[in-house]
């Protein structure tokens, strides 16, 4: 079920990852860097305002869903109400403050942007609470389909408004509309019976509070070297950093797919004291998340100033360096939010957001004493450091938390072939883009082959694939998987 459910959600991320980047490359030649740096501020700033409506009220649908589906429809009566207030709260807050944020960047340009932007919290938060209630029930492929039109929605929208001259407030407005379509589809598909099931308001509030807190304050993580960048450097910078930071959430991307399923799987069997099925699922979701990230990492890091000339054209070539740095920080960000997953859903919320705390404060002081000395080089740098004590942080508790070894196998292993792959790639340049995909698409193929040959793939995970894409694309219903077995790659006693 992991896995099947982290690839169906991974279609849905991929369809949002690409929509994201053809608009981003839209905007970014349309505007130039200068004006793509207040793009980006405008953004930041409305994705940390629905952090506070999307991470806890959906998450804990995910969660308490995921553990005891019969109780859908009462979790959906409580929820419903509260997501309603409480996003009228949010938006109301957020588009007050709106002048007080634009007074804070020295840029008066932001105030009337932001205020547009704004208005998607309304439809957005609903969108993630349909979406939310869907993975919590485990049809990954309907909460596909509705990330798909959230995505598409959102390009075909956006584009147009491009295309008839409105500009950045039409790319505001074009994912606005993105946000109705996904919430459309995500209502309709929502059908709870009318059950009787007693609801633990105390337990939801308890889970809820804490997973808002923790939300905002691991996804400032993103934007924090931003506005650094933003607070002390001229807006070329700011536009630098913006296009370094877009193409370097690729592995985001998996991680939100891996989590989406981890969480109501990891749930699950730590409810019914599931003790074997609990450690066979986080080391199949480490080994996944090592064997997405690090070849990407690879890819990525070795052409850094090729991809965002790529991307973003020739006036973007000051990002490579930023690109390369950056790409290290966030792909270990990816691991430390599959990590905190595992956390969430053994231990709860609190020691999450405790870390998540103890980090924040971490990431502003290094940002505060890297930018000024080394420019928005400085910023990923210290991402990149904060990330590294994350990881550290959180592979000591889930070790604690479910007392397993947390095996060093997978890592070497893909890392390895990540190694072999990223001296091949550094010592092929490109100069044209086709060259460049296919470069990429060759060097995957080695990476995948160098997996075989060292043990880590083998015929039963192709399998694995195989019966998630018949899945996804038949009409018949899936065929239940096969009962757990060891990963062959994580043998027991192996260090």
């Amino acid at each position: 079920m992991l896995l099947r459910g982290t690839f169906l959600l991974l279609i849905g991320q991929g369809l949002f990852l690409a929509c994201g980047y053809g608009i981003s490359v839209v905007l970014a030649r349309w505007l130039g860097p200068q004006d793509y740096g207040v793009f980006g501020i405008v953004y930041s700033l409305l994705m940390v305002c629905e952090l506070c409506v999307v991470a806890g009220i959906p998450n804990a649908l995910q969660r308490f869903v995921g553990e005891d589906p019969g109780k859908a429809g009462a979790l959906h009566r409580v929820l419903v109400r509260w997501q309603l207030f409480y996003t009228a709260i949010v938006f109301g807050g957020a588009l007050a403050a709106a002048p007080l944020l634009a007074g804070f960047f020295n840029d008066d340009r932001l105030a009337p942007l932001l205020q547009i932007a704004l208005l998607d919290v309304l439809f957005f938060s609903f969108y993630w609470y349909y979406a939310g209630m869907l993975i919590g029930r485990k049809h990954f492929g309907r909460q596909t389909m509705v990330a798909g039109a959230y995505s598409a929605g959102k390009f075909l929208f956006t584009a147009g408004l491009l295309w008839a001259g409105l500009g950045v407030a039409g790319a505001l407005l074009g994912n606005i509309l993105g946000s109705l379509c996904g919430l459309a589809l995500g209502w309709w598909w929502t059908r709870l019976p009318r059950d009787a099931a007693a609801v633990d308001q105390r337990e939801l509030l308890h889970f809820i509070v804490p997973n808002i807190l923790y939300s905002i304050g691991v996804n400032l993580f993103f934007y924090i070297d931003l506005w650094t960048v933003k607070y002390y450097l001229p807006g070329t910078a700011v536009g630098f950093y913006n296009a370094a930071s877009t193409i370097a959430r690729i592995p985001y991307s998996f991680a939100i797919a891996l989590t989406g399923a981890l969480l109501p799987a990891l749930s699950h069997a730590v409810a019914r004291r599931q003790r074997l099925e609990s450690e066979r699922i986080i080391r199949q979701a480490l080994r996944l998340s090592l064997l997405a990230v690090l070849p990407v990492l690879a890819l990525v890091s070795s052409s850094a100033g090729a991809l965002a000339v790529l991307f973003f054209g020739e006036a973007y070539a000051g990002a490579g360096e930023i690109l390369r740095l950056l790409m290290v920080g966030l792909s270990i960000y990816a691991v430390f939010m599959v990590l905190n997953t595992m956390a969430m859903a053994g231990g709860g919320m609190k020691v999450c957001t405790l870390i998540v705390f103890v980090l924040f404060p971490i990431d502003v002081g290094l940002n505060l004493f890297s930018v000024p000395r080394w420019g928005a080089t400085g910023a990923a740098l210290a991402t990149t450091a904060t990330m590294l004590l994350g990881v550290a942080g959180n592979t000591f508790y889930v070790r604690r938390l479910f007392g397993l070894g947390l095996y060093a196998g997978p890592l070497l292993r893909a890392g390895a072939a990540a190694a072999v792959v990223f001296a091949i790639s550094s010592l092929v340049p490109t100069t044209t883009p086709w060259a460049l995909v296919a470069k990429f698409a060759a060097l995957l193929a080695v990476y995948a082959v160098l997996l075989g040959l060292f043990g880590e793939i083998d015929r039963e995970d192709l399998m694995k694939i195989k019966a998630a894409v018949a899945a996804r694309f038949s009409r018949q219903k899936p065929q239940p998987e096969a009962p757990p077995v060891a990963i062959a790659s994580a043998p027991a006693g192996e260090g």
